[in-house]
């Protein structure tokens, strides 16, 4: 539903500025309504979650262009898909999920490399100093970075698949951020924080596009032509017509991203169907 927050309603009154999933009110065998971090190619086609993903995607492609040209990398365009993940006793890591750039995004597995470790280096320079007591443990604890962990976005190859594998596959440079309670906690306490975690995502993004303009970072050999890559865009719709006909703006702009900031801040404080979001 369309977001009715004063900022919003003063930049993007038609704009939904975030979509919330519950598997409690999900309707029971609609396609439409299965969890979105969690579909394989069949239900992908009916999701209004990827379906956003597609039409951001596609809109970025030249409209009228080839199959071929729709379906051009573009590492320049980055999806963060920030997630939450339990305390654990004994570390307090944030991690970079990026296994699904490697196993079906476009670029080759060295510029993949470049973008995590650059990625990893922010955010170490962010929480440098920072610790946060474990929700299970008590124990305070150093927040730290893991560029190789567990929970690294990608189930496997055939099967379903996370939102930041979707967005690998449209040909978006695809991130998977799991920040345990603690570090979620904190970072909405402490406003200094938020900025330089923030300001780690900014910089990432700055260096990233400015290598992809220099022509530094390599696609990946085939990726257009495979059937997990490029043509995947192609058979799924164009930038005329996504899979849902939707409209998506291709440069957010200040103005949204404020907007959005604004209605998350409102929601964060409310509640839906019993629980904070």
């Amino acid at each position: 539903a369309p977001s009715t927050s004063t900022a919003s309603a003063a930049t993007a009154p038609a704009m939904a500025s975030f979509m919330v999933w519950n598997y409690k009110t999900a309707a029971v065998g609609d396609p439409r309504n299965m969890d979105p971090n969690y579909l394989d190619r069949r239900t992908a086609a009916n999701s209004p979650w990827h379906s956003c993903l597609h039409a951001w995607r596609a809109g970025f492609a030249t409209a009228g262009a080839s199959a071929a040209d729709a379906a051009r990398p573009c590492p320049e365009l980055m999806h963060l898909d920030v997630h939450g993940k339990n305390d654990r006793e004994d570390t307090m890591a944030v991690d970079i999920g990026i296994e699904a750039m490697y196993a079906d995004g476009c670029l080759e597995r060295a510029a993949v490399n470049r973008i995590r470790a650059f990625l990893g280096a922010e955010l170490r320079t962010a929480f440098a100093g920072r610790t946060a007591r474990s929700g299970k443990s008590g124990r305070l604890l150093p927040i730290t970075v893991d560029e190789r962990p567990q929970l690294h976005g990608r189930w496997g190859r055939g099967t379903v698949m996370t939102l930041s594998h979707q967005a690998a596959l449209l040909g978006a440079t695809a991130v998977q951020f799991e920040l345990p309670c603690a570090v979620r906690s904190l970072l909405n306490e402490d406003a200094a924080l938020f900025d330089a975690f923030s300001a780690a995502i900014f910089n990432t993004y700055d260096a990233l596009a400015a290598a992809a303009r220099a022509g530094e970072l390599r696609p990946r050999e085939g990726w257009a032509r495979d059937e997990d890559g490029g043509l995947y865009l192609a058979r799924l719709g164009t930038a005329d017509r996504p899979l849902a006909e939707l409209a998506v703006t291709p440069q957010l702009g200040a103005d949204g991203a404020a907007a959005m900031l604004a209605d998350l801040k409102r929601a964060d404080a409310g509640r839906v169907h019993g629980k904070s979001i």
